[in-house]
């Protein structure tokens, strides 16, 4: 009896002590093809400019962590984030500056309520870029599951991503993911590693994978990591 409770218990201890590493789950996603984006690279990626708009969300939180997962990825492919700043949280700054006052028309053609394709065209037009990317979070959530052996984290992503052309508002490039995992939560981390940071940066990347292939042949930087965006978050105060 005194070694079967020495066996629970080392097993209980071994499922604490598990990783948060996100599990491998269903990526699955709808898009509009490459067509229209890849007519539109008629000029070397890194001559390209793009301004990304606020993400309507369920939260500030969540709408940042999507907007920051795409800038570091646009950035990552070369192209060029407007407006010109030191950092891409005082970029964000202005690029939100210039939505105050703007009336925004009722629709959601292709995505967002708030924001909708004509109003990211003008406020792409009035910054001077080439690209804007606006969108719409869906959902985004973590649920924590308590058992007798172990701890889980449960999460779940749907969100949309809209590429227009800045002044004639053509939709360039539209996609909307849908992704879940799920992690342990062991001793050292279970106040730490944020699930829903971690799986909007993979669900980000899956669509930077397959938008990306309508880009010239161009240079590629470090794929984005959890760091990378948890100092975008810092930046932003959140």
């Amino acid at each position: 009896m005194r070694n079967l409770c020495l066996m629970v218990l080392l097993l209980c201890l071994v499922c604490l002590m598990v990783g948060a590493r996100v599990s491998e789950a269903a990526y699955e996603s709808r898009n509009s093809g490459l067509d229209a984006l890849f007519s539109a690279c008629d000029q070397d990626v890194p001559s390209i400019s793009v301004a990304v708009l606020k993400f309507d969300g369920p939260s500030r939180r969540a709408s940042e962590l999507a907007r920051g997962s795409i800038l570091l990825n646009l950035r990552r492919h070369g192209l060029q984030i407007r407006p010109e700043a030191e950092t891409l949280a005082a970029a964000v700054a202005q690029t939100d500056a210039a939505l105050v006052g703007t009336p925004m028309v009722e629709g959601t053609e292709p995505g967002g309520e708030g924001i909708t394709r004509m109003v990211a065209a003008r406020i792409g037009e009035e910054l001077g870029v080439d690209w804007v990317v606006y969108g719409q979070i869906n959902e985004l959530r973590a649920d924590t599951r308590v058992s007798f052996f172990r701890t889980r984290r449960l999460a779940m992503i749907d969100f949309q991503i809209n590429f227009v052309k800045a002044g004639s508002g053509e939709t360039l490039y539209w996609a909307r993911a849908k992704d879940r995992g799920s992690c342990g939560v062991g001793i050292a981390n279970a106040k730490g590693t944020s699930l829903e940071r971690r799986i909007t940066i993979r669900t980000t990347n899956h669509v930077f994978t397959h938008l990306t292939q309508a880009l010239p042949e161009h240079k590629v930087g470090p794929e984005v990591t959890e760091k990378d965006v948890q100092s975008f978050i810092e930046q932003m105060g959140l």
